[in-house]
Formats: structure tokens, sequence, C-alpha cells
């Protein structure tokens, strides 16, 4: 069946059902402002979306199968960009995957459960900082909502989405978005969002090694839980206007230190992407993985070429 556009650019009808873009991100800034009572730490970050996508598809079963599914059963499978399956440990069936908590989310919200299917398409990296796993349920959370008309809000899909991750939130504004793009400061814990209005085709190198960081073990890690001097306000003015050498100027993670810590082979990523005549480079949320604000995208791709052959590490040009 031919694919017919039915929102943004990131959403597209497919035979019984709906197929979304789901875009990582990056965090062009990231400031502590301390920890908060409930124990998650409040931040200020500015995140821009990336060209670079895992796919959901989410549909309804045909008749045949409708009928022998309970409502609320979700058959759920995962595969590589190449189509071949991945194992149950990187993409668990049961609640634990944020995609299919992301359904079960919706079904209490709506009071409404259905059989579905839902099957994921992943490019970006786990444990990366870079938001896949949200962007996945953030895709969900769009696709149901349109699919089965369930006549949600904006601000009753944001509700949902803040339920099952801080970032998730962002990723459904951005999948919503027409342009197909997004950038935005988030505060608290990311979930409150304040968008920018950025251009698009920012080039971009990232790399990630092959050891992951889960984010819990890093704010653990963090020694300094406050920054003197947040940057991410300037940094999102400098976004809004385009001017990318201003954002490298004042990009900060200020979780960099503690992941570098946990994972040692950053060090060699770093150093290598020092040697790449880049704009600016950091880590992007917890890491594991590092990017850098290019010059150009041709540029972008040379520097993923040599990250590849020189250093043996997973690397992608693309832009914002």
């Amino acid at each position: 069946m031919g694919l017919e556009v039915v929102a943004a650019n990131n959403l597209r009808r497919i035979d019984r059902g709906l197929r979304v873009l789901a875009p990582a991100k990056l965090n062009l800034c990231l400031d502590l402002l301390g920890q908060r009572a409930d124990g998650f730490h409040e931040l200020e970050t500015v995140m821009t979306t990336v060209r670079l996508f895992d796919t959901v598809e989410l549909r309804t079963p045909d008749s045949g199968e409708a009928n022998g599914n309970a409502d609320g059963a979700i058959r759920f499978t995962a595969a590589d960009a190449a189509g071949r399956p991945l194992p149950a440990e990187w993409a668990p069936s049961d609640d634990s995957n944020l995609a299919v908590r992301a359904l079960r989310v919706l079904f209490e919200q709506t009071g409404e459960s259905r059989p579905a299917e839902l099957k994921l398409f992943k490019r970006i990296p786990s444990q990366a900082g870079m938001g896949g796993a949200s962007s996945d349920a953030a895709a969900v959370l769009v696709a149901a909502n349109r699919l089965w008309r369930l006549g949600l809000s904006t601000d009753d899909l944001l509700q949902a989405a803040a339920q099952l991750g801080s970032d998730v939130p962002f990723f459904v504004a951005a999948i919503m978005n027409e342009t197909g793009h997004a950038a935005a400061l988030c505060r608290g814990r990311g979930e409150r969002i304040e968008p920018i209005a950025a251009p698009a085709g920012k080039a971009i190198v990232i790399a990630k090694p092959a050891v992951g960081l889960s984010t819990a073990s890093v704010y653990r890690s963090v020694e300094q839980r406050r920054c003197d001097d947040p940057r991410s306000q300037s940094v999102a003015r400098r976004l809004a206007e385009g001017d990318w050498r201003g954002v490298g100027g004042e990009m900060r993670n200020a979780l960099q230190a503690a992941a570098m810590r946990l994972a040692p082979e950053l060090r060699a990523v770093a150093a290598a992407m020092g040697r790449l005549g880049l704009v600016a480079h950091q880590l992007t949320g917890s890491g594991a993985a590092w990017f850098g604000l290019c010059p150009s995208l041709r540029h972008a791709r040379h520097a993923a070429a040599r990250l590849r052959a020189d250093h043996a590490l997973w690397a992608c040009a693309t832009t914002t």
C-alpha cells in the first residue's frame, strides 16, 4: 500500500496503521541547578532533534487476528535498520519497554484498551544520551491518538508523556511539529518546554563507543550538582539566531565529567573529535554518545568516516 502523509512530516499512513519517524536528540547545553526534594535534579537544557530516526509502526490487527486478541493485548517486535530481529534483552516486550508502556498509559488515561501490533526499527544507539527510547514512546502516543481517534489534546498527550520520562514531552512536541524538526529550552526535570524557533539543517557528527551508560548511574556520580554560571538560556538565544559558532562557544554538559569517570573510553572519543577541526564537541545527555558541530555537512561526513576508520566507532553525519 502506498504511503499517504496524514500530518507532520514524521507521520505516514500504512496498511491498518501509522508509521512514525522518532527522531534522536542532542543536548547542546545541560545545566544542573541543584537537587530537588523528590530526588531528581532541577535542570535547564537546550535540546535539538537531529535527522537520525527510529521507525515506529502501530497497527490495528486485522479482523481475524483481533478476534483472537483480548483488548489491551500488545504484539511487540523489534528489528534493526536492516530488518534483523533484535534480541529480547535489547528490546523487551513487557512494560519495561517504554514504547509498550506508552500504550498502557494511554489505555489507562482514556479508559479504552484495544489490541495492537507495535513494531520498532532501531537506528538510534541505546544508552547513548540521544533519547531513543523516549522518542519511541512519544511516537507511540502520537500514533495511537491519531490512529484510534482518541481525541486527546496536545496537553493531554504531554501529560501522558510526563508520566513516562523527562524527555518524552519534548519528543511529543517534536513529532507533532509540522516541520519535522524541533528545538527547545527545557526546564524542571526536562518536562517544561519552551520551543526555540531555530533554523534546521546545521551539520553534526555523532560518535559512540561500544560502552553504554545508564542515566541513573551518571546522575549518581555527579560531584557538582549546581552550575555556578548556567549557560542554557544564552545557548538558546544563539541557536534561535542561527549562530552555530556562538552555540559552540558556550556549549556545556554538566554530566560530562561524571560520564567520563564511569566510561574512560570517552576520553579517546573526545581526543579524536578534537583533531577533526570541529566548531565544538561534547557529550550529549548522560552519554555515551559524543557529538560535534561542523562547518558543513561535507565536513561532518568526512569526520564520521575518519572516526569509523581510525577508531572503530559507531559514527554518523547528519543535520538538525
